[in-house]
């Protein structure tokens, strides 16, 4: 990069009758020119949604392609023909050359699934390279989300818990209940039965009742047979608690 190489020569002279050897020289002296950086590339274009962003996070490393091959190269965010996204990262790392999401940004990939970015490298004499990358979300199935409800049925009869009674809620398009889990079930009074009815008599039979970290299939939910019932007579609010997952 902008070096100089030189050539020395020693010039003979021949009259065709006696050849003289002279002390004259010739130097011709070539100076190289600065090339421009040709490609840049980077290590990992891909991220999982959800990475913790409390500080910032690297997406991959950046490398420049130069003739130069002792050429130094410093890195930036730009908007030249790009980079709508470039807001959301930064360039960091101990040697500044990695890409890396700005801290407090969420990834979720239901939200927005990829990013457009545009870096440019420049060498030790200024010229440059734009490169575009498009850096992507991986979809991480996400836990479900759920809310409480209050249930309310007359005395001496038997309520029978359908699906809609376990509220929902999940990022992942297509995704589906396939049960519950029984957390906790607390009876203050003890005239509470919440039961799974395995015999279809719609009835609380011993045995039948659901125990702590119990799951309960979707199946049985949907066939009716998760059930709850009371004492005879017995009314009031705040019977008992079921809590699930």
């Amino acid at each position: 990069v902008g070096s100089d190489v030189v050539t020395t020569f020693e010039v003979s002279v021949d009259d065709g009758t006696v050849t003289a050897v002279t002390d004259s020289v010739t130097v011709v002296t070539a100076t190289s020119s600065n090339d421009a950086p040709t490609a840049a590339a980077i290590t990992v274009t891909a991220i999982d949604e959800n990475t913790d962003t409390t500080a910032a996070v690297t997406v991959g490393t950046l490398s420049t392609t130069d003739t130069d091959v002792s050429d130094t190269f410093t890195y930036t965010l730009t908007t030249t023909a790009g980079g709508a996204d470039n807001d959301n990262f930064v360039i960091g790392g101990t040697n500044n050359d990695e890409l890396q999401v700005k801290a407090g940004i969420t990834l979720d990939f239901e939200t927005k699934s990829s990013y457009a970015v545009e870096v440019t490298t420049t060498d030790a004499s200024s010229a440059t390279y734009v490169k575009a990358l498009t850096i992507t979300l991986n979809d991480i199935n996400d836990a479900p989300t759920t809310g409480n409800q209050t249930l309310t049925f007359n005395e001496d009869t038997v309520y029978t818990f359908s699906a809609s009674d376990f509220t929902f809620a999940d990022e992942d398009s297509g995704a589906a209940i396939t049960g519950i889990q029984i957390t906790d079930f607390t009876d203050p009074g003890g005239d509470f039965d919440v039961y799974v009815d395995a015999n279809n008599s719609d009835s609380y039979d011993v045995g039948e009742e659901v125990t702590a970290l119990q799951d309960v299939a979707i199946a049985d939910i949907i066939a009716g047979n998760l059930q709850a019932g009371t004492l005879p007579h017995q009314n009031g609010d705040g019977f008992a608690t079921l809590s699930f997952k």
